[in-house]
């Protein structure tokens, strides 16, 4: 996992009052997806590829932690080395290569 100073630099989000609040929908989404109880590195390694372009990280989430959350995901999702990095970390070489397969046959 990136140092703490490497992920605060990466979380280049808009001031918290800067960004709208969250339709519910997107609030009941965001909260499925942390719902699973990963730490957002792991569940952007595991299911960033799925997610594609995302405007999540633009609005802010009324649940207690979501927010934060979801800006982290988005933190790993923008940047192909720390995602990559997470990868190795979390996930089997069988799931890394079932994700490059995917991404190969544009499945994604």
């Amino acid at each position: 996992m990136p140092a703490p100073d490497a992920m605060a630099m990466l979380l280049r989000m808009a001031p918290l009052n800067d960004r709208p609040l969250a339709d519910p929908e997107r609030e009941t989404i965001a909260a499925r997806w942390r719902s699973e109880g990963l730490p957002p590195e792991e569940w952007a390694a595991r299911y960033g590829h799925t997610v594609c372009s995302s405007s999540f990280a633009d609005y802010r989430y009324a649940a207690r932690g979501l927010d934060d959350w979801i800006q982290r995901v988005h933190a790993v999702l923008r940047s192909p080395a720390l995602l990559q990095r997470c990868r190795e970390t979390f996930l089997t070489q069988e799931e890394r290569d079932q994700i490059e397969k995917d991404a190969r046959k544009g499945s994604l």
